[in-house]
């Protein structure tokens, strides 16, 4: 939940409906830094819609991890139960990931979303390991990205997300 910051009546946060607009942030901004540190959000964009949200550096360094943590949980959760048969695909990996991954790529955040795709790739290969299945390849796993992001991803997006995906996840970790 969201906490009201008031800097002379004019800033709100956006679950009161109201956005800080950049062109009075800028003037503000010592204070609105300031109001992160109690724990506020200020949020700040043009034509009464959210651009950004000014978070305490805490928070920032927290999202790797909770998105480490996000991805071992869908990771197990698909390779735990992905097959029955040795030749039958995964489409989706499920909620909430797709968001996660959307907001990632769409936020211009390209190098965190392909470590998150492939922090899961690796989680559902360890489930896959412990449920002696055959292990998920990077193909496989690309496989499952159009359906997986098709409601998240806009479609002109997916080809780049796929072209990405292709030249890192295999480097990323070698041994795969």
């Amino acid at each position: 939940m969201l906490t009201p910051v008031d800097l002379g009546g004019a800033f709100m946060f956006s679950d009161s409906g109201t956005v800080i607009p950049v062109s009075e942030a800028r003037d503000k901004l010592t204070e609105l830094i300031a109001t992160t540190k109690q724990g506020r959000v200020p949020v700040i964009g043009r034509y009464r819609e959210p651009g950004a949200a000014l978070v305490a550096p805490e928070i920032v360094r927290l999202l790797p991890q909770l998105l480490g943590a996000m991805a071992r949980e869908t990771g197990h959760s698909v390779g735990g139960r992905r097959r029955h048969t040795p030749n039958e695909k995964v489409y989706m990996l499920g909620d909430p990931w797709p968001f996660v991954a959307a907001a990632l790529w769409m936020n211009g955040h390209r190098a965190m979303f392909a470590q998150f795709a492939s922090d899961t790739l690796d989680a559902i290969q360890e489930a896959d390991a412990a449920n002696d299945l055959p292990r998920m390849t990077v193909e496989e796993f690309l496989e499952a990205m159009p359906m997986t992001l098709g409601g998240d991803l806009p479609d002109e997006a997916q080809e780049a997300v796929i072209d990405v995906l292709k030249e890192c996840l295999p480097t990323m970790n070698p041994t795969r």
